[in-house]
């Protein structure tokens, strides 16, 4: 049976892992970090930019997998907007799919 120390200690380990997690995934853009709309289209950070993509269709990147089928290499993003809603996005390397 546990003591009320382990399960202390067990609860504050939960909570901080919990608590890096939240950290992680709700991380602001890097100031190098390119724009992301919805249509997995990268564009550079500009003001024109800024002025023609508005803030609600600017996605965040949660996680990236890289994949191989076939010979090719692969990688699907995992990207979340503002209002809460995800898309994922297929590409090779050097060409994205649509």
């Amino acid at each position: 049976m546990l003591d009320f120390s382990k399960v202390i200690a067990l609860a504050l380990t939960s909570l901080s892992f919990y608590g890096m997690g939240v950290s992680t995934l709700s991380k602001s853009a890097l100031a190098g970090e390119p724009i992301i709309d919805r249509n997995c289209r990268r564009h550079e950070r500009t003001r024109e930019v800024f002025q023609q993509i508005p803030l609600q269709n600017q996605a965040r990147i949660l996680t990236t997998s890289s994949f191989q089928v076939n010979n090719k290499k692969y990688s699907l993003q995992l990207l979340k907007f503002p209002n809460s809603t995800g898309v994922l996005c297929l590409w090779e390397p050097n060409a994205r799919l649509p």
